[in-house]
């Protein structure tokens, strides 16, 4: 875990991205077969705010080399259509990243990098 805003995580994102492109993929239940993806940090919208009260709940991107495709896994629901999920169940060779950053003009939630992977 880690607390930091805009300039902190662009210098880091930066210098990781020194030794190899990634991309960054949102992760999350989605009701279509795609998904958004960005080639630097500096794309990502809202980097360093908060996307929601609490850090758990905050957007997390799937960081991968940029020449891994990431799989979508198919959720099958009991009412309703199917839904797509991106996550590190299907994409064993990533990381996840969940900014978070300030909330309000006062607080600044945790941000988080985390692996279920051996391989990263």
């Amino acid at each position: 875990m880690f607390f930091s805003l805009r300039d902190d995580l662009l210098s880091v994102l930066e210098a990781v991205e020194c030794d190899g492109a990634l991309k960054y993929s949102k992760t999350g239940l989605f009701s279509e077969p795609s998904y958004e993806c960005y080639d630097t940090g500096s794309e990502l919208p809202n980097l360093g705010v908060a996307t929601s009260e609490s850090s758990i709940s905050c957007t997390t991107y799937l960081v991968t080399e940029q020449s891994i495709p990431v799989q979508i896994r198919t959720v099958q629901t009991t009412a309703g259509p199917n839904l797509f999920a991106i996550d590190q169940l299907y994409n064993a060779d990533s990381v996840g990243l969940t900014p978070a950053g300030l909330l309000g003009e006062d607080v600044i939630l945790h941000g988080r990098v985390a692996t279920a992977s051996d391989s990263v």
